[in-house]
């Protein structure tokens, strides 16, 4: 029979906080850390308007910034976890990594996920990362595999999450020539955010014995194909992000049960708008309000691959504070290589 998979700890390092729980509360408050960057210009010589990590030295770039932004994630989740593992076993990390990119590369990629593995975090065992999905709906895959993983017994405790950053030249200068950052001349563009989130992700026994809550039980899960958007956009269909939401809320007792909260990774870019809206003509009857959703970028920029590991954090600690609007909340996520993802989460039970 399988096994429940429950979200049993949250971690996130984001501009507006540097906690899971700050960072949550202040979107919930409606902060948003969105500023003009002390360094980047755009193509009208105006400062790039984003959400900049407050400790991190504005410097760094590449493989450095994104190591020091998931490291802080990580160091927040191994304090909340202090796991003691027998033996020398490691653990699991599902990663998920920026698209490739002007300014990131397949072999950064390389270098990120083996910086991680040599580095010991406090009140972690040894991790041992995978790569394996890239974009906005990265991270959620990453969930959705650990949680076919669990449920079936093949692993009991996995570590999921992402890490971005667009604050890098050659990054920043894609965005802005492709028109896609906010101002410089662009009707419809995102704020670059930066930023990371883990979760840690097991069956109901195996938290339990650690001495770990239920946050967030994780009760289905999808992903699909679309056109690939690295190169240029085509115009969105909908159809892919469908078929995610659809096989994610198969287990939906319809018409008694319905989504109560969304959260996604809506950006101001038209494309994503439009294709959720094209999506939602389709599924419109699994929610409560599909167009009622929380989309954070206002607060904390676009974060990237980071992007569905925080929608999960956004939704736990709305559960844990008591103002979620229901016990069922979706997120979903559209990278720009065609991954379409989407995780239905269910608030755990007393």
């Amino acid at each position: 029979m399988a096994r429940d998979v429950h979200i049993g700890a949250l971690s996130a390092r984001t501009p507006l906080g540097l906690i899971a729980e700050t960072a949550a509360a202040a979107v919930r408050a409606g902060l948003s850390r969105l500023e003009e960057h002390p360094v980047f210009l755009g193509r009208d010589g105006e400062p790039v308007c984003g959400a900049v990590d407050p400790r991190l030295d504005v410097n760094l770039r590449g493989v450095e910034r994104l190591f020091g932004i998931a490291q802080a994630a990580l160091v927040e989740l191994g304090a909340k976890l202090n796991l003691k593992l027998d033996g020398s076993a490691s653990l699991p990390l599902l990663l998920a990594l920026p698209d490739p990119r002007p300014g990131w590369t397949g072999e950064d990629m390389r270098v990120l996920a083996q910086r991680l593995a040599t580095v010991a975090f406090a009140g972690l065992p040894p991790l041992d990362p995978t790569a394996c999905a890239l974009g906005h709906a990265g991270a959620l895959r990453a969930l959705g595999l650990a949680a076919e993983q669990i449920a079936a017994g093949a692993q009991d405790l996995v570590v999921v999450g992402g890490v971005d950053s667009y604050f890098d030249g050659p990054t920043a200068s894609w965005l802005d020539k492709r028109r896609l950052l906010a101002g410089s001349g662009s009707r419809a563009g995102l704020f670059p955010g930066e930023g990371a989130s883990f979760v840690l992700v097991g069956d109901r026994v195996t938290l339990r014995s650690l001495g770990l809550p239920s946050l967030a039980v994780v009760r289905g899960w999808s992903s699909a194909s679309d056109c690939d958007r690295l190169g240029a956009d085509p115009e969105p269909t909908g159809v892919a992000l469908t078929e995610a939401v659809h096989g994610a809320t198969a287990s939906l007792a319809s018409p008694h049960e319905r989504v109560d909260d969304v959260y996604c990774d809506i950006n101001g870019e038209r494309y994503r708008s439009e294709e959720w809206g094209l999506a939602l003509l389709r599924c419109a009857e699994r929610f409560v309000d599909g167009t009622r959703y929380l989309a954070a970028t206002d607060s904390w920029g676009d974060m990237g691959a980071a992007s569905g590991a925080l929608s999960c954090v956004l939704a736990a600690r709305a559960w844990a504070r008591n103002h979620a609007a229901g016990p069922l909340a979706l997120a979903w996520g559209s990278s720009m290589n065609g991954l379409r993802s989407a995780v239905l989460l269910e608030r755990p039970h007393a």
